[in-house]
């Protein structure tokens, strides 16, 4: 990932493992704060997902198993979000949220 003009540009894998955890067609650029801000707005839906599950009284395997796929996809985002952080701040602008 790079930073460029106030925006990050991702690479082909960058976009491949997005494109796939997110299900939907990935850009090659997004403004900076607009890209952190989303994987920030998804982790959040993931999070509340775990506690949705979390609060059923009759838990499964299948619950277990989704919990975990959801954790390893928290841990994407914020993976991605750090990538973005640290290409803004290598850059020297670093992301400010308002």
């Amino acid at each position: 990932m790079q930073f460029e003009n106030g925006n990050l540009i991702l690479d082909d894998a960058e976009r491949s493992l997005l494109s796939a955890v997110s299900m939907k067609e990935i850009k090659v650029e997004y403004p900076a704060a607009y890209f952190v801000g989303s994987l920030v707005e998804m982790k959040a839906e993931a999070e509340l997902y775990i506690r949705q599950i979390g609060l059923k009284q009759d838990q499964d395997r299948r619950d277990v198993l989704r919990i975990e796929i959801i954790l390893l996809l928290i841990e994407t985002l914020d993976c991605l979000a750090q990538k973005g952080y640290e290409a803004a701040e290598v850059a020297g602008n670093p992301i400010r949220w308002q």
